[in-house]
C-alpha cells in the first residue's frame, strides 16, 4: 500500500490523502463523499479569529474559542475545528464529515448487498432456463391416434 517515505509524510500530514489511501475497493464510494460534501472554505484558508480573546480562534463547528495548537482544518470540507471535541481521529476528518462517510458507506453497503441478492436471482433464474432447455424431451408412451 505504501511503499516509500514520501508516501508516509503526505499520508501523514493530508488527511484527504490518508482518506484516498484507506478507501474501500470500489471509487464510487469515494466520488459519493465527495459529492455530499459541501466545501465551507479552501485548504489553506485562514480561520474566523476570536475578537474576545486575540490570541485564539472560533471551530466552526462548535463555535468554541479555541487555541492555535488545538485547531485544525479538514481535509475534505476546509472547516476549521477544534481537536478535542470536533476531530475524528478514526476517520481523520472532522465529525460532520465523518458522519457523511458513514452514511454513505452504509448506504453503498446496502446497495451492494442488493444487488448481490439480485445477482443471485437472475442466476437462479438463468439456471433454471437453461435447465428446462437442455433437459431431454420428455416423450409419452400410450396408444398411436388414428386419423
Amino acid at each position: 500500500m505504501i511503499n516509500d517515505f514520501a508516501s508516509i509524510d503526505r499520508f501523514i500530514s493530508n488527511p484527504t490523502y490518508a482518506f484516498r489511501m484507506i478507501k474501500t475497493k470500489n471509487d464510487d464510494l469515494y466520488n459519493k463523499v465527495l459529492k455530499q460534501i459541501k466545501k465551507v472554505r479552501e485548504q489553506g484558508e485562514p480561520p474566523r479569529a476570536d475578537v474576545i480573546s486575540m490570541d485564539n480562534y472560533i471551530c466552526d463547528l462548535c463555535k468554541g474559542s479555541i487555541s492555535n495548537e488545538n485547531i485544525t482544518q479538514c481535509g475534505l470540507c476546509g472547516r476549521w475545528i477544534c481537536k478535542k471535541n470536533c476531530w475524528d481521529d478514526k476517520s481523520m476528518v472532522c465529525i460532520s464529515c465523518s458522519g457523511v462517510i458513514k452514511l454513505c458507506k452504509d448506504s453503498f453497503e446496502i446497495g451492494s448487498e442488493s444487488k448481490n441478492v439480485e445477482k443471485d436471482d437472475n442466476r437462479k433464474k438463468a439456471t433454471k432456463v437453461k435447465d428446462q432447455k437442455t433437459a431431454a424431451p420428455k416423450f409419452k408412451l400410450g396408444k398411436k391416434s388414428k386419423k
